[in-house]
């Protein structure tokens, strides 16, 4: 299944790809921006569209008349080429190198007549009136198999153009397949209903010349196995799901795994995965041979031997029988004296050093003995002076066994306890039965908390909350509580080890009344330091705290005049539409009011994607961001954002809407500070600024709420934004052109769905227009128009075209067509 799932993946991607480029032209064709009429545009385009599909070798387009203009990939070397057949050639199938524009240069080859409209892929796809799969054919161009998707073209009153065809060389599925390992000797292979073999595995050369049969490949298991199939399945299109079969070639069984290939345009394939069952069982039956005759033969030798040697063998082992006995009651002089040179006297003469080992050993074992009595009172030495200095040390001791029974308790847990082990206690009784209770609580210490009982389940712990409560006394304690592990890793012992800490209770005591004086004293600096700190407060309202950490400060004292730096930045303008006339229907206060409120909801904007503002400049806003140029795009889009909620709060009270423009622009800033002794600021100096003030000023020419530079555009990483190419301009200030962008994600949305269905067709007029064909650019941004009567680019552009196309009447050579 594993390797049919790959076949099928790969013939999914194989094979979409020539539906894909055939739709793609051929609405192209209808929407007018391919003229299937001039061989050089088509030539070149399908050049283009060729090197972005690496498996396709053919793209061609043939009309009515018999011309033919394709583009194809050479199997030999890659290269792509330009194949001609109209009157310019006598219709001869003309074979050209192009340069890197895609135009013919070098005539290559010169083929045989040509007329296109007798090939098979031509009239099937003129009878099915519909894009259709035609059959594996050889071009005569090249010696090799194809097979493609062609596709009828109409003009807009149904009559016939022509036929879009896209090909695959059967050659590069061949590739695939024998790229696969399939076991030792297996083959995979396709095929159509017919019996047809489109490819295989197998390296077959007939397969890239000619058609041929599955049955007469040259390869004897394809061909073996598709005279099965044929046997089989009286007709391979009964073949309609996945199946897993069996055959035999000469007496050995073989696997089959079919997949039937199918798709809605008529392709209807088989795959078909064959291996032989020795790949999987022949080195098994190899082994199963020669173990059963090697046991056939171990059986054999030993019934003979046996037979032979059992006389003779027999009489010396009752001598060695005796021996042992002798051994068995310590009789280490015990020896047999059998002189032979076979296994018996070997036997023998390993009898007899076993002997003298066995001595030895237990010679050896009295001395351990001895050793190991030394050892053990060495050991109960240790454990008394163990005793001694735990008994010494000013520290509690209490140790209890794994099962949580008390095992041992120094005098000075005994002195503090008030008594020492008490042996029936179990592990949850100890704090009770020991008297350790919560300090300041009337309460037992809790179980959760106790060290020893935590020490029990592997936990180290150290409290300083515990007290022992004896009569009239209660002393607290501090605690701290470890396992000890035995060699196989499990808790052998859990101690604990506690000190008395009541003059330690008595200086925190102390200590915190102290504190509570001082917390007094110092109440009069907090309040100081409260003022302070809406000072530093109020300051950053002047000097915003992003600034600071760019010149490397923390604090505005620590700024000097002539601080700088220079950093890579994103900056924004934003500057109201029309404030002047907006501003003398206000009294100087409602002016006021109405940019605090308005400045008061773009500020947030700004701040939420880590952009600070320099400097409010009246109704317009220049802001910074050091992180990157899509915190500057998405600060825009949510400032466009928070405006239209802020008109639609404006229009409850009657008020009319506002519009703002923004530029963005990313480059290299100087920061830092200018003025004199007693009177500096903060600000920014670049030619990027400039830019960024003149593009926000281009929004009010085209109409448009933001425009973006091409630096910005090219540092984006998310490209989540709706954006499209305006126009290279010259910008005040800047001797080179400068590209700009519209970014129109937070425009209405039927605007913004406006503009991106109409997003291929602007493009293309851009292109156009850019070629100076204005009457054709003209044409498209009329479209845009149609669909999208809100662009107010486009309809700019379509007055430019007007105006230039009534110049180009009448004065052709105002106009370089160089860029054609």
């Amino acid at each position: 299944m594993e390797i049919t799932d790959r076949i099928k993946d790969r013939l999914d991607t194989y094979l979409a790809t020539p539906d894909l480029i055939v739709k793609t032209n051929e609405a192209a064709i209808s929407q007018g921006l391919l003229n299937p009429d001039d061989p050089q545009v088509m030539g070149r385009y399908f050049w283009q569209q060729i090197q972005f599909f690496e498996h396709i070798n053919f793209i061609s387009y043939s009309n009515r008349q018999g011309e033919y203009i394709a583009a194809t990939r050479s199997l030999d070397d890659g290269r792509l080429q330009l194949i001609l057949a109209n009157q310019s050639t006598n219709n001869a199938l003309n074979t050209y190198a192009v340069d890197i524009q895609g135009n013919r240069t070098k005539l290559l080859k010169s083929g045989q007549q040509f007329d296109p409209r007798q090939q098979i892929w031509y009239q099937k796809a003129v009878k099915a009136g519909q894009e259709v799969w035609y059959p594996i054919y050889k071009y005569i161009a090249y010696n090799s198999l194809k097979i493609g998707i062609a596709s009828p073209v109409y003009d807009q009153n149904g009559k016939l153009r022509g036929v879009l065809t896209a090909d695959l060389a059967l050659e590069q599925i061949g590739k695939f397949l024998h790229s696969l390992k399939i076991g030792r000797t297996g083959r995979a292979f396709i095929i159509r209903p017919d019996g047809q073999l489109v490819a295989a595995s197998s390296v077959e050369q007939q397969l890239n010349t000619k058609i041929i049969q599955a049955t007469e490949s040259k390869d004897f298991l394809v061909k073996s196995a598709a005279k099965y199939l044929k046997t089989r399945f009286n007709n391979l299109n009964q073949i309609n799901s996945n199946q897993q079969l069996e055959f035999k070639i000469n007496g050995k069984r073989q696997f089959l795994q079919l997949l039937p290939y199918q798709d809605v345009l008529g392709l209807n394939l088989i795959v078909v995965v064959v291996v032989p069952e020795a790949d999987f069982m022949e080195q098994i039956n190899a082994h199963t041979r020669t173990t059963i005759l090697l046991c056939l033969a171990a059986l054999i030798l030993a019934v003979i031997g046996g037979v032979f040697t059992t006389r003779w063998v027999v009489r010396p082992l009752l001598y060695l029988n005796e021996s042992a006995k002798g051994l068995a009651t310590g009789d280490w002089d015990k020896t047999v004296k059998i002189e032979r040179s076979d296994e018996v006297g070997q036997l023998a003469a390993s009898f007899n050093k076993m002997a003298e080992q066995l001595q030895a050993f237990f010679t050896a074992l009295e001395s351990q003995n001895a050793e190991m009595k030394s050892l053990n009172d060495a050991l109960s030495a240790s454990e008394i002076r163990l005793k001694q200095f735990l008994e010494a040390i000013p520290v509690g001791v209490f140790v209890v066994d794994g099962r949580g029974k008390p095992f041992y308790v120094n005098s000075r847990a005994q002195q503090l306890f008030g008594q020492g082990i008490v042996a029936n206690a179990k592990a949850e009784q100890l704090p009770r039965v020991y008297r350790t209770y919560l300090a300041g609580k009337n309460c037992i210490y809790p179980q959760d908390r106790d060290p020893i009982l935590q020490a029990l389940q592997g936990e180290s712990v150290r409290v300083d909350d515990m007290e022992i409560r004896r009569t009239n006394i209660r002393i607290p304690i501090e605690v701290w509580g470890r396992p000890i592990y035995d060699d196989q890793g499990k808790i052998a012992y859990a101690i604990a080890a506690f000190t008395d800490i009541t003059e330690r209770k008595q200086a925190e005591a102390e200590r915190h009344k102290l504190i509570q004086e001082l917390c007094e004293l110092n109440g009069n600096l907090e309040v100081a330091l409260d003022a302070e700190l809406n000072l530093i407060k109020a300051a950053t309202r002047f000097v915003p705290n992003q600034f600071l950490s760019l010149l490397g400060h923390q604090s505005l004292v620590d700024v000097q005049l002539g601080d700088q730096v220079q950093q890579e930045m994103s900056v924004l303008f934003s500057d109201i539409r029309d404030f002047t006339a907006l501003s003398e229907a206000m009294t100087p206060q409602e002016t006021f009011e109405f940019i605090n409120a308005y400045l008061e909801r773009m500020e947030p904007a700004i701040a939420e994607h880590n952009g600070f503002i320099d400097k409010y400049m009246g109704d317009g806003i220049m802001a910074l961001f050091s992180g990157g140029a899509d915190d500057a795009v998405k600060a825009g889009i949510a400032m466009l954002q928070s405006l239209a909620e802020y008109n639609q709060y404006r229009a409850n009270f009657g008020l009319i809407p506002i519009q703002i423009g923004i530029g963005i622009n990313t480059g290299s800033l100087m920061l830092g500070t200018v003025g004199g002794k007693n009177r500096m600021d903060g600000t920014v100096i670049s030619d990027a600024v400039n830019l960024a003030s003149r593009v926000e000023g281009l929004t009010k020419l085209y109409g448009v709420s933001m425009l973006i530079t091409e630096k910005t555009f090219l540092e984006l990483n998310e490209p989540i934004y709706a954006i499209r190419p305006i126009e290279r301009v010259k910008v005040k200030g800047k001797s080179k052109l400068v590209m700009v962008y519209e970014v129109f994600e937070a425009d209405p949305p039927e605007v913004k769905e406006g503009k991106l269905a109409t997003s291929h067709i602007f493009i293309a007029a851009l292109y156009q227009y850019k070629l100076n064909n204005f009457r054709e650019a003209g044409k498209l941004f009329a479209d845009c128009l149609r669909q999208n009567p809100k662009d107010s680019v486009a309809k700019i552009y379509l007055h430019r075209c007007h105006e230039n196309d009534r110049i180009l009447i009448n004065n052709p050579q105002i106009f370089s067509y160089s860029a054609r």
